[in-house]
């Protein structure tokens, strides 16, 4: 046999290989449009799923293509020397390393997506700085690792004895036929070029002048098929990329890819003229209290307290009603986003005043001494006496540095509130928190008090039928919405957590007259009773201002639409006197505003429409609402949006200074 025959049966192993690693990545991808299947849009056809599976042999060719080259090298030598064993012995271990890898990043994405409804995004990164203990109880109990590895172990074996198998019976041609080949050296030398060209295609997943690239997963208009184009390496490919791109020093051409911080500060915030810093543009005057400013002041930020359980279509569930009752009786601003997907950054958000541009702004150099924006420096400065209650420990995030260096003076987490509570990895239940904050919170200086809960997080510990959750089985008018894709009792959660709120603001505002109540929550809640909420119910939350001498005869304007990053204006300009100095990024909902937009990450809400801007933008109508006759100009809505995170990303890298 001479090196040339070798070479040609080790390349059509490797050929093998590759095909193999592409098959058993299209096979997950079945295995996910499957598991899922019921968040596919009734609209879409077969056609659209055959579109998905075709594309997705493009991405997978790619990372076939790089599993293969090692031994793919080693086969080219087999030209010039004798490197068979060292060939076979590459594309064994390459081999087997794809299956064990491929295997525990595929389970992983199941997983993933069922708590966040993506593939792996740059959202996982914020893992890193979460609590470790905490995450891994959870994981012990919820998702039970034992199984999970157990079914993944042997998911690899069995993909192990496939691979053998496919490897050893698919050869075309045989290699009896290989080695009767003996072609001249010109012939071998183009053969060879060939072969490495096919790699070479093989790893950009085209024959095109470009290689596949990300946007050639939107093949069609299904947002979840979508999804699943790319495979986990490429998703987890392109969170790294985004997450670099973002946090590096060219993380501002993400939102301005001409850099000019000037000009989106001046269409931002509507000014004509080029003002020294970036801060002139924040700051603001306010115009004074309506009524008697608040005593004291409750920003409450929910765990995962999703708007959709308030809309009228599922009153039934009876999920909120402590929230609905505040909201009936004070003001309720319907169409509202939060800053981000996560706890922290959407919490940054809110103290900072700053939209989340993916900077992890809790962590950053900057934010070891108050932001002009920050709400509680903005209360220092009208004499309120500032304090943060949490839940859960302290440490998570750092989340206590963090209050401290932007101004609040006295912070409180689990182990304040005692070891004696019910507890569970991510701290103190609900009602224990809001008993300890309503016994902590006198009348003798006013105050502004930040409250973060944990009662709607995993591992859903409390007995909530105990406490006197009532709902044992879906109700009549939503068994045909309702598909078990969340645990009734995990709901409950959600209604013990607006109970536990309930009681609090009833306690308190006996306790402390000239009180002013602030609930939102800090992201969507990732669960809903079917796989398809559309864009309003899964990326809403509520704000509920409650008050009644505070916010006596103050009415919300005409078509209010916010984000987190307006709470802090609203609630300073019902507090401070006239011309009060302060500095925000964000509006005063309670001001009428020519165009009511609210920001969040990859959204933008308006009085009767949200628009997802993430790939191609798109825009929905609000729930029982119309979309308007003339639509909202998506390209501007675009640049507003990344003007604002723009701004927010260029005062938390550089500063104020604009150059």
């Amino acid at each position: 046999m001479n090196n040339w025959n070798i070479f040609l049966i080790q390349f059509q192993k490797d050929f093998t290989l590759w095909l193999f690693c592409v098959l058993y990545l299209s096979l997950f991808r079945m295995v996910f449009i499957f598991s899922f299947r019921q968040q596919i849009d009734n609209s879409s056809t077969w056609r659209d799923v055959g579109a998905v599976l075709l594309n997705g042999v493009r991405f997978d060719s790619m990372v076939a293509g790089y599993f293969i080259l090692i031994p793919f090298l080693f086969t080219l030598s087999c030209n010039f020397a004798d490197m068979q064993s060292a060939a076979e012995n590459a594309r064994a271990i390459s081999g087997n390393t794809f299956i064990v890898l491929s295997t525990a990043l595929c389970g992983i994405t199941l997983g993933y997506f069922k708590e966040y409804n993506d593939q792996i995004n740059h959202f996982i990164f914020g893992i890193y700085y979460d609590d470790p203990q905490a995450i891994l109880t959870t994981i012990w109990k919820e998702y039970r690792p034992i199984l999970s590895t157990f079914l993944m172990g042997l998911v690899i074996l069995i993909g192990l004895s496939l691979k053998g198998l496919f490897m050893g019976n698919f050869q075309l041609p045989d290699e009896a036929i290989i080695l009767t080949y003996s072609p001249s050296a010109i012939y071998r030398i183009i053969m060879a070029m060939m072969s490495m060209y096919l790699v070479f295609v093989g790893t950009r997943g085209s024959l095109g002048a470009r290689p596949t690239q990300r946007h050639d997963a939107f093949v069609t208009k299904d947002e979840f098929l979508n999804k699943v184009v790319f495979n986990p390496y490429l998703a987890l490919r392109y969170a790294v990329k985004d997450q670099r791109r973002i946090s590096g020093k060219g993380g501002l051409k993400v939102f301005l890819p001409d850099e000019d911080i000037v000009k989106a500060a001046k269409l931002f915030f509507s000014k004509e003229e080029t003002l020294g810093s970036l801060d002139d543009y924040m700051l603001k005057h306010a115009k004074g209290p309506r009524n008697k400013p608040p005593r004291h002041i409750f920003l409450v930020v929910m765990e995962s307290y999703d708007a959709w359980p308030m809309l009228e279509k599922y009153a039934s569930l009876g999920l909120t009603p402590r929230l609905l009752d505040l909201a009936g009786k004070g003001l309720n601003i319907t169409s509202f986003l939060p800053s981000s997907s996560g706890t922290m950054s959407s919490l940054s958000a809110i103290i900072s005043g700053l939209p989340d541009a993916g900077l992890e702004t809790n962590l950053q150099k900057s934010a070891s001494k108050p932001y002009p924006s920050s709400i509680a420096e903005a209360f220092k400065g009208l004499g309120y006496r500032t304090r943060f209650f949490y839940g859960g420990r302290l440490g998570w995030r750092r989340v206590d540095d963090f209050c401290r260096a932007q101004g609040f003076e006295e912070i409180y987490g689990a182990s304040h509130i005692g070891d004696w509570v019910s507890t569970n990895e991510w701290g103190v239940d609900d009602e224990h928190l809001f008993d300890f904050v309503a016994k902590n919170v006198n009348d003798d200086q006013p105050s502004l008090n930040l409250i973060l809960t944990t009662g709607y997080h995993p591992p859903f510990s409390v007995d909530v039928y105990g406490k006197g959750f009532h709902l044992n089985q879906v109700p009549d008018d939503l068994k045909e919405v309702y598909d078990n894709s969340v645990d009734l009792k995990i709901l409950g959660h959600l209604w013990y957590s607006d109970k536990s709120l309930g009681d609090f603001v009833e306690a308190a505002e006996k306790k402390l007259p000239m009180s002013l109540f602030a609930i939102t929550g800090d992201h969507f809640g990732r669960r809903f009773i079917n796989p398809r909420p559309d864009m309003f119910e899964r990326s809403s939350v509520p704000l509920v201002l409650y008050g009644k001498d505070v916010l006596k005869d103050i009415r919300l304007p005409d078509g209010t639409a916010g984000s987190h990053i307006d709470i802090g204006p609203t609630l300073v300009e019902l507090s401070a006197p006239k011309d009060f100095i302060y500095y925000s990024v964000g509006k005063d909902l309670l001001l009428q505003q020519k165009t009511p937009l609210g920001f969040g990450r990859g959204k933008v809400i308006g009085p009767d429409f949200i628009a997802d801007l993430s790939g191609t933008p798109r825009v929905y109508p609000l729930p029982e609402k119309k979309l308007p006759d003339k639509l909202p100009d998506m390209e501007e809505l675009k640049l507003l949006h990344n003007d604002v995170h723009g701004i927010s990303w260029w005062r938390i890298k550089k500063g104020s200074e604009l150059s």
